[in-house]
């Protein structure tokens, strides 16, 4: 059994059942296994965001969990304004929306369960598909405009940033942990989802992307094998690796686990139910060994990696992470 996922899972519903108020003016219908409530979830989370809803359900046949898939900024705002009980980020609430909630006398519960990445692809008629991370950051900065300065050899001319959305999590992403800046180059533009950024990339030979690498992450599933086949994942360097050599990384499992490739960041699910409802029963399968395994088949990093018992030849057992 996995002991730690099991514990996580445990003290996920410590922490819920917690904070439960003693409001006798409202009347719930739902448990932390039935019922039906709304969740809000960044965009770019959509394949493990649903694919967790959709194990979730099967188990728990009286559960409806009603998902919105919506740009990180809109899904934060469902959740301040109760039209989502639950929602799934990859940033934690921050002073300001944590004030909010402290003034309407609702205790918050944020709970880690994966760390993915976001990755950068580019035509499949491109020659480049390395990258140093200074070079995107002056990508993003504005500084770089043409495949010429990536790579002098290069036969292409210009280059256009892709992203989802304008109020996305990777925009803020590029904005707060990359470029460091309020507005990015002219370049730079949205075309609405992630699916539309690897549709414009695989049509435009001179794009390069910026997705949530859960679209493209899960070997099993058809939708992304056919996105990769669209398409080229980048590698990207790391400047705080010590070597001689520049290496290249791809955001993929092992090297998110090893903290190699530098564009990585942690997905919370957090609540405003203040009870043991069906929100705090979603959070804690997501945290448990079950929850954690669709995060690792669907190629992102479980915060808690489920474990095997391995029985040695001396009848003792080992307990060894699954990757």
């Amino acid at each position: 059994m996995a002991v730690r996922c099991a514990w996580l899972a445990l003290w996920v519903v410590t922490v819920f059942s917690a904070c439960q108020r003693n409001d006798n003016r409202e009347s719930y219908t739902d448990t932390p296994t039935s019922g039906e409530i709304n969740l809000s979830a960044d965009e770019s989370l959509y394949p493990l965001v649903e694919a967790e809803i959709g194990t979730f359900q099967g188990i728990y046949t009286y559960a409806k969990i009603k998902a919105r898939y919506l740009p990180e900024n809109e899904a934060i705002q469902a959740l301040l304004t109760d039209s989502a009980r639950v929602a799934v980020l990859s940033r934690k609430l921050n002073p300001t929306e944590l004030q909010y909630f402290e003034e309407l006398k609702l205790k918050i519960t944020t709970v880690p369960f994966a760390i993915d990445a976001i990755a950068l692809i580019v035509n499949t008629n491109n020659p480049d598909t390395l990258l140093t991370y200074d070079q995107l950051l002056n990508i993003v900065r504005g500084k770089i405009k043409n495949w010429g300065e990536v790579n002098p050899k290069s036969a292409l001319s210009g280059m256009n940033v892709v992203f989802d959305n304008s109020n996305s999590s990777t925009v803020r992403f590029i904005k707060d942990s990359l470029a460091k800046t309020a507005r990015l180059p002219s370049n730079c533009f949205a075309v609405n989802s992630n699916p539309k950024v690897i549709e414009y990339v695989s049509t435009h030979s001179d794009a390069i992307g910026l997705i949530g690498v859960g679209w493209i992450s899960d070997q099993d599933d058809p939708i992304s094998r056919g996105f990769l086949k669209q398409v080229k994942v980048m590698s990207l360097s790391n400047p705080g690796t010590d070597s001689s050599a520049t290496a290249f990384y791809q955001p993929f499992q092992a090297e998110i686990k090893q903290k190699l490739y530098p564009l990585s960041r942690e997905i919370y699910i957090v609540s405003r139910e203040n009870r043991s409802g069906l929100g705090s029963g979603f959070a804690a399968f997501v945290a448990s060994d079950r929850g954690q395994r669709i995060v690792q088949k669907s190629g992102l990093l479980p915060t808690t990696l489920p474990m095997r018992i391995i029985q040695l030849g001396d009848g003792s057992r080992l307990e060894q992470d699954q990757n």
